[in-house]
Parts: C-alpha cells; structure tokens; sequence
C-alpha cells in the first residue's frame, strides 16, 4: 500500500503557499498584538546588549555586525529595528513565503533614505537549506 503522506518538499510547498495566501491578514493579526510585538523588540534590545551595540556604538562605522532572522515574514517590527540600528551592517532576512519577502521590501523602502534597505538581504526559502561560511554571523535569530 502506498504512502498518503506528503513527502518533505510537498508540505514545504504547501506551507509556502498558505503563508502566501495569508500574507496581508498574518500582518494585520501581528500588528494587532502590540505586547508581543513590543516583547519581541525588548528581545532585540537585549540582542544589542549582548553583542555590545550601544546607541553610540552605531556611530563606529568598523563594527557593522550580521545578522540572521529566521522566519521574518513581514519584517515587522524586528527586521525593520535591525536594519535602521546604525551598528547593524547587514541583515539576511530569510522567509518561505515570497509575498511576505515582497511585503518586507516594500516597508523598507518607505523607510528611510534607502540606507536600511541596502542592509537588507532577502533570502527567500527553506531556513534549513541556507549556508552561511563558519563564524560570518554575529547572530541569529527566530521568533517563530
């Protein structure tokens, strides 16, 4: 008798397509739970602690640290902190979903003047597929 279960690409597939599908109404819910919003940016304050960035820290322009978020999705509110904190060079936003990816870059060009934009890397696919070489991160992240 033959397998019913999907096989591992298959359910990534159709992860990546809900996440798609939903993409406008997951950002609404985020936006309307501001505690877990405001908890996830104390958690990244707690990041710059950790990794020794201080408000006059981003004036350094020899330390830009990179960083790696996870499941980004929209990119509300973490990649859009990270990228505008002058100390944070760059940030590999990784996302299954490409709607969400496209939602992200619409909100950094909005922005600024463009420069948190060019921090940003959009690295859209399956988190466990990405290669980084050995010690070229200074963090990594992940919310969900």
């Amino acid at each position: 008798m033959a397998s019913k279960n999907p096989s591992s690409e298959e359910s990534k597939q159709f992860i990546e397509e809900g996440y798609d599908k939903s993409a406008e109404r997951y950002l609404e819910w985020s936006r309307s739970r501001p505690v877990s919003m405001q908890h996830r940016l104390e958690l990244v304050e707690k990041l710059y602690t950790h990794l020794g960035v201080s408000e006059d820290a981003g004036e350094d322009a020899s330390r830009e640290l990179k960083v790696l978020e996870l499941g980004c999705g929209a990119g509300e509110p973490v990649t859009l902190a990270l990228a505008s904190k002058p100390a944070i060079g760059t940030v590999t936003a990784n996302d299954i979903s490409k709607t969400q990816l496209d939602m992200l870059s619409e909100s950094l060009s909005k922005l600024d003047d463009g420069s948190a934009a060019k921090k940003v890397k959009l690295a859209h696919g399956d988190m466990t597929k990405l290669e980084f070489p050995l010690k070229s991160l200074d963090a990594v992240i992940a919310f969900y």
